[in-house]
């Protein structure tokens, strides 16, 4: 799709219908969330957190019980998503993300979802996240290798640092 360079493919299952028997509107958070790790994941080379909290739970005290070994190192703060076409079962989709601001500790993500049997879109939203140190409880500054690699597959992506 003309504008983005990177797209996850999701697939619409019987448990993402809700009672009208069309996808309910939270099953779009989980593919737009697939597409950001997955992008994440591209761009940064991290895989996924060493460790969960460790027994008890977590806590907001610094220290190795508060997914210190976390790699994953973004948090979802916002998410605006309109629905454009309803999506039924088995439809499969491809969900477009991009990068569209690059922030000093946040990244703004935009995205396009296309069934692939016609093309319809039938959503767009957006994202931001923000780079978290796990091990402090507090945001961080992108790494710069991150920003690098960002721009090297979304060159139009704005720096506002």
């Amino acid at each position: 799709m003309k504008g983005f360079h990177f797209s996850h493919q999701v697939e619409a299952v019987f448990g993402d219908l809700d009672g009208m028997g069309h996808v309910n509107n939270v099953v779009y958070l989980k593919w737009l969330e697939t597409a950001r790790i997955d992008y994440w994941i591209h761009v940064t080379g991290q895989k996924t957190h060493l460790g969960l909290p460790q027994e008890g739970g977590a806590s907001h005290d610094p220290g190795p019980g508060v997914m210190s070994g976390a790699l994953i190192d973004m948090i979802l703060a916002r998410t605006e998503i309109d629905y454009r076409s309803p999506v039924s079962y088995g439809e499969k989709l491809d969900v477009f993300i991009r990068t569209s601001v690059i922030k000093r500790s946040s990244v703004v993500f935009e995205y396009a979802v296309r069934a692939r049997t016609d093309d319809r879109l039938v959503a767009e939203a957006r994202t931001v996240v923000v780079c978290y140190d796990y091990q402090f409880m507090r945001s961080k500054p992108v790494p710069a290798e991150t920003r690098t690699s960002i721009l090297t597959l979304d060159p139009e992506a704005r720096v506002e640092i």
